[in-house]
């Protein structure tokens, strides 16, 4: 990709994914002799549904405690 300023490279790059539609898209600086088949990634997007918490559970850390319980 080429960008029309150093400003807006930095901007992409520092966000490290996007989401889009279903799935995410992560970039990564350009390496000389980057080998595709020999990538690795040490992240992925998982979804979970947890039904029926009541509404005074949805704070930041019950949803954390929770994702943490699941080892996420």
């Amino acid at each position: 990709m080429q960008f029309s300023c150093h400003d807006d490279e930095e901007c992409i790059f520092a966000k490290r994914a996007w989401s889009i539609k279903l799935g995410v898209l992560r970039l990564q600086r350009w390496v000389p002799d980057f080998n595709p088949y020999g990538a690795s990634t040490s992240v992925a997007q998982v979804w979970i549904q947890i039904s029926e918490i009541p509404l005074k559970y949805w704070t930041i850390h019950i949803i954390t405690a929770l994702a943490s319980a699941m080892d996420l």
